[in-house]
């Protein structure tokens, strides 16, 4: 505690020096900003992973939840926007862009979202966005998934826009030597095992170009429309090193989603030779934000909805200050600036008691752990 206290009063001295202290240590985020909402099931009878759900953070709405969703944020003065409206004011271009704006997500593909949700979307005025799985399509072994005929009538109904989940999608991957798979299919290196071997990166990079081209050629003369847009499964992108050996998982947002690290500019390369320009991920619990012109385009954070969402937490959201980036060397922390000093800034991470010193450019300079 009294070390605690001492570089507190040690960063907080350099205060009375700072040439950055009109700069409000919190600032708004930048505008255009658009509030990416992520939704699953609209049912009464939600079908479950083969894994089961956790029951706090179910990924569904009963379609009166979901009504309940859209009239809040109607009457909070938010507006729906298009995915083509979304993208390109995330890339600058905001002629004809609404206050408030807000674009509606599905992932995975499931048929309740075209039975259900369409209706109420329809009373709403509002549209959406579909990512579906390519191998779940028509599939009997996987029920109440969307058809080839749910895809066509979704693209004549003025209401969907239909992207991309994979063709894979959260198909299992085999990830070691021992049988270990993992639904993160776009965030491993797969074990070969005739080869004995992990896939190279290079290997990596092309499996995943494949999938994603063969997404593509598959389905959009089906949709009849171009298919440009990504959303990671889970929101995995590799952008979580291993477990480490003794590591104590409570201070980490996420632990060992991926068996090997660096993997992320391999799959952002393979996602552009696949002819995509947008990808979507998932916001880490604790660290929601909305999504603004400062983020990757390969990497736009997304708010998940579940049956305890309420609208009322996007303006908190808003005024929240810009995330710093993830503080690499095994951190993988969400951080938050805490006030500037001489060059640079001092930041504290949200789940784990650790004070980080950054120079102008967000890079750290020093970090202090508490025990």
């Amino acid at each position: 505690m009294k070390l605690f206290l001492a570089v507190f009063f040690f960063f907080f001295s350099a205060l009375s020096q700072a040439t950055l202290a009109d700069e409000l240590s919190l600032r708004p985020l930048p505008d255009p900003w658009v509030a990416v909402l992520m939704f699953h099931q609209v049912t009464d009878h939600p079908i479950k992973s083969a894994a089961g759900v956790d029951h706090l953070t179910k990924p569904w709405l009963s379609p009166v939840e979901f009504d309940q969703v859209l009239t809040e944020l109607t009457a909070d003065g938010y507006h729906v926007v298009s995915l083509a409206q979304a993208l390109a004011a995330l890339n600058g271009r905001t002629a004809g862009l609404p206050s408030k704006p807000v674009l509606l997500t599905f992932d995975d593909g499931y048929r309740s979202a075209w039975t259900e949700a369409t209706p109420i979307l329809q009373r709403h005025h509002d549209t959406a966005t579909m990512f579906f799985e390519g191998h779940a399509t028509d599939n009997p072994l996987i029920p109440n998934r969307l058809s080839r005929v749910d895809l066509r009538a979704m693209s004549r109904s003025g209401i969907w826009t239909l992207q991309s989940h994979g063709f894979a999608g959260h198909s299992d991957l085999l990830i070691s030597e021992t049988g270990t798979t993992s639904p993160y299919w776009y965030a491993n290196l797969a074990w070969l095992p005739q080869e004995h071997r992990f896939e190279t990166r290079r290997e990596f990079q092309q499996r995943i170009t494949d999938d994603l081209t063969r997404f593509r050629r598959t389905f959009e003369p089906v949709v009849g429309e171009p298919i440009h847009t990504f959303a990671y499964p889970s929101g995995e992108y590799g952008q979580n090193a291993p477990a480490l050996a003794n590591e104590d998982a409570t201070i980490r947002i996420q632990t060992g989603d991926s068996n090997a690290s660096g993997l992320t500019p391999y799959l952002f390369a393979a996602i552009k030779n696949a002819g995509f320009t947008a990808a979507f991920s998932v916001a880490n619990y604790g660290g929601d934000h909305l999504a603004d012109s400062t983020n990757d385009p390969l990497a736009i954070p997304r708010v998940g909805v579940n049956a305890h969402f309420a609208v009322g937490e996007l303006a908190a959201l808003q005024t929240q200050g810009r995330e710093l980036p993830e503080i690499a060397d095994g951190h993988y922390a969400d951080v938050g600036p805490i006030a500037p000093i001489p060059g640079g800034l001092i930041a504290a991470s949200t789940d784990a008691p650790t004070l980080f010193i950054l120079d102008s450019l967000g890079r750290k300079r020093m970090e202090v752990s508490f025990p």
